[in-house]
C-alpha cells in the first residue's frame, strides 16, 4: 500500500513539471484552411431554411450589387429579392 503510494506521488510530481522539450515547434494552421466569406455565411444561412435557393454564382453578384447600391445611398429598405430562371 504505501509503495503504491509513493509511486503514485512521484509519478504525479513528474508529470506536471511544466518543462517543455526545447525543440518543439509551435502549432500552426495548415496553409489550405479557408475562411468563409459573408457572403457564402449568407446564403448557407439561407439555404439551410429553404427548400429552394438560386445558385451561389447568381446570390453573389446579387449581394454585390446590392451593396454598392446602399453604399452609394439608392437603397431605402434593407430587402432583396433574387429570381434565377
Amino acid at each position: 500500500m504505501v509503495y503504491n503510494f509513493f509511486t503514485s506521488v512521484l509519478f504525479l510530481f513528474y508529470s506536471f513539471n511544466g518543462t517543455l522539450p526545447k525543440n518543439e515547434t509551435p502549432v500552426t494552421a495548415p496553409a489550405e484552411v479557408k475562411t468563409m466569406s459573408a457572403t457564402q455565411q449568407l446564403y448557407n444561412a439561407i439555404s439551410a431554411h429553404s427548400v429552394t435557393m438560386p445558385g451561389y454564382a447568381c446570390f453573389e453578384k446579387a449581394v454585390s450589387g446590392f451593396n454598392i447600391l446602399k453604399e452609394l445611398g439608392k437603397i431605402k429598405k434593407v430587402l432583396i429579392t433574387v429570381i434565377d430562371f
